[in-house]
């Protein structure tokens, strides 16, 4: 696992150099009232090049990777740090969650964590908790966490390679599904997240869409 973390250390580091990230603005320039200032967040924040969006998504994944192996790590609060960092956005701008979620939202088709060591496909990080057995964690604990504060869109369509449409509900049935689910996750877990993703955030599968 220590091989596995320091690889994707250093994928990360590869896709970085040469770019540069600012993560200790406020993001509210001189002279302009608290309001515009967060209208300047918004703009400043829409986007992203797509180096960026792949270092900002290895980052993320390698999170999950951490959470599943080190102790006394804290899955929700790097996550959080990790999009402030990228978004710029300031935890003391007003609605700093909503512009988060925003934030994320706009990115989260791009958000893919690549396969590795033969254990994983590649797929979308939502799923990825979901396969490492760390959606209590990454999901429940961090981007389920207030669906009116933080309001993310759980149905992010992701296009495999056989060409098949899948949401989160998606990948969720066909865990459920497997013969053999109650011994591979923590199934329900799994199941309460279906409920909540459902009922709270008008989760839909990929032909519902």
């Amino acid at each position: 696992m220590n091989k596995l973390i320091g690889f994707l250390v250093f994928s990360i580091s590869t896709y970085a150099f040469g770019t540069a990230t600012d993560s200790d603005c406020d993001c509210t320039p001189p002279g302009l009232p608290q309001e515009d200032g967060v209208k300047f967040v918004q703009n400043l924040t829409s986007e992203l090049s797509q180096i960026d969006v792949r270092v900002m998504s290895a980052e993320l994944c390698l999170i999950l990777t951490k959470e599943s192996s080190l102790d006394k790590y804290s899955a929700a609060e790097n996550l959080e740090e990790t999009l402030l960092r990228f978004s710029s956005i300031s935890r003391i701008s007003p609605n700093y969650k909503l512009q988060l979620a925003n934030f994320w939202n706009k990115h989260s088709e791009s958000i893919i964590c690549e396969a590795n060591s033969g254990l994983f496909p590649r797929q979308h990080l939502f799923k990825r908790a979901i396969q490492m057995n760390v959606q209590d964690k990454v999901l429940v604990d961090y981007f389920l966490s207030d669906e009116n504060k933080f309001p993310i869109n759980m149905n992010v369509i992701e296009v495999l390679n056989d060409g098949e449409k899948s949401t989160i509900l998606d990948y969720i049935d066909k865990v459920i599904a497997e013969p053999d689910a109650n011994q591979i996750y923590n199934i329900g877990q799994v199941i309460g997240i279906k409920n909540i993703i459902e009922k709270l955030y008008n989760g839909k599968r990929a032909k519902e869409l």
